[in-house]
């Protein structure tokens, strides 16, 4: 089901600030890259790959690319080369943004040493400054905290509105 125009609109404005159209070709470079990040750890589980679907598509990425990104040989890409092609089809614009959405997909089932290497390397090529990439990663762990707290103080108790597999 992909999400209407009002709720991809919302969405990016909530996460990013902003509305934006991609182009295919950035969609595809930005997702072979979030998934080759991904599977900095040797493997984009099944929790990656269920996380970064759901938040393609909620901000606005076609259902067709994501099928298209099921048969992507992210083990066998290189790095390097892919990062570089995102930098060149994006220029600068969404850098950081896109690095951002790279460490919430990698850290779904923990941010593991070679997913953080993978998105140093991305980040050089790109020319994102470490202090950056770091701040970043600590930003995701104050919302994951957050979150957490949200959810213990509206949700003290289960309620019937939770699956009985939560």
């Amino acid at each position: 089901m992909v999400p209407s125009k009002t709720v991809r609109s919302y969405l990016q404005r909530e996460i990013y600030g902003l509305e934006f159209e991609l182009s295919a070709e950035i969609i595809t470079h930005y997702s072979r890259l979030v998934l080759m990040i991904a599977a900095g750890d040797g493997v984009v589980s099944e929790a990656e790959w269920a996380y970064a679907e759901g938040r393609a598509m909620a901000i606005g990425i076609p259902q067709a690319a994501l099928e298209e990104l099921r048969g992507f040989d992210y083990k066998g890409a290189n790095l390097a080369e892919e990062a570089a092609a995102y930098r060149d089809a994006s220029g600068s614009r969404g850098a950081y943004a896109f690095l951002y959405d790279a460490i919430k997909v990698a850290s779904v089932d923990g941010y593991a040493a070679g997913e953080q290497a993978a998105v140093r390397r991305v980040a050089n090529i790109l020319g994102i400054p470490l202090s950056t990439v770091e701040s970043i990663e600590h930003l995701i762990q104050t919302e994951d905290a957050l979150r957490e707290l949200r959810l213990s103080v509206l949700y003290p108790q289960r309620t019937v509105f939770h699956r009985k597999s939560s």
